[in-house]
């Protein structure tokens, strides 16, 4: 009788202890999906981020050519005005 109380016993603990490997992986499993989910979240931002900037510094570029050619147009504006005079 003392072998049995004590098997049944170990089977309680291995019960238990099973139970609480099972819950580790479950929290572990859910917490890999939400880093998961965290660094998908960061490569799309990455993405966007990239593309934005790419978009800022064409605008700078546009804005940079556009205020070049109002200076050549203003020059030649007052090169024609001073011949004229």
């Amino acid at each position: 009788e003392g072998v049995n109380t004590r098997v049944t016993e170990l089977d309680a603990v291995q019960e238990h202890d099973t139970q609480d490997i099972y819950g580790v992986m479950v929290d572990t499993q859910g917490r890999h999906i939400e880093i998961f989910q965290r660094v998908e979240a960061l490569v799309d931002d990455c993405q966007y981020h990239y593309e934005t900037g790419r978009l800022v510094d064409q605008e700078a570029r546009c804005s940079r050519e556009g205020w070049a050619h109002s200076i050549g147009l203003s020059s030649a504006v007052h090169f024609e005005l001073q011949r004229d005079i």
